[in-house]
């Protein structure tokens, strides 16, 4: 038999592996390209969250600055209808993003079918929270509003829901087809 099982079996030889871990390399060879996959997919999914999380934190700090001015009632003409709106969703959308993450970071950790199902449900509600807080940042920039300051909070929030989305599908990569990431399989 030649071939890359062959290169394997006799790497494992010589580093001293069992004859029990000559077979498992027999009888699961696709076990190799699932676990490369696998490293693939953790790579990619802490780039995601560690850009999300930059992007999270300057939505929260842009409408935490825009409640403040609101409740100071200094914000008067500078917005438009959907400018609280905007600020609201913004910050619990916001939030649940940042347990998003926590969730994500554990599932990077321990990177197993249970911590999966955990940052999934989180990532998915985080994810439409993030959209509905898009739909009223894309109402405000068509209301328009020539002295709003919150433009960069709009731009913030389309920017980060692009790479939400990304983060929802590469995390669920593994659903769909189990050489992407764990899978579901037993």
């Amino acid at each position: 038999m030649a071939g890359p099982d062959l290169d394997i079996r006799v790497i494992a030889h010589f580093v001293g592996a069992s004859p029990a871990y000559h077979r498992c390399v027999e009888e699961h060879r696709s076990f190799c390209r699932v676990t490369r996959m696998a490293k693939f997919e953790r790579i990619h999914l802490f780039g995601l969250l560690v850009v999300i999380l930059f992007l999270d934190f300057i939505v929260l700090a842009i409408a935490g600055w825009g409640l403040d001015e609101h409740i100071d009632s200094t914000f008067g003409n500078q917005g438009n209808g959907a400018s609280f709106y905007l600020i609201m969703f913004s910050l619990t959308a916001g939030m649940v993003t940042l347990a998003s993450i926590a969730a994500g970071l554990l599932h990077l950790k321990l990177y197993r079918v249970e911590t999966l199902s955990g940052a999934s449900t989180l990532a998915l509600l985080s994810w439409f929270l993030l959209f509905l807080t898009f739909g009223i940042a894309c109402k405000a920039i068509d209301l328009g509003n020539e002295k709003s300051k919150l433009k960069a909070l709009e731009a913030f929030v389309i920017i980060l829901a692009f790479f939400k989305t990304a983060y929802v599908a590469v995390l669920h990569a593994g659903i769909f087809n189990g050489e992407y990431g764990l899978g579901y399989s037993p």
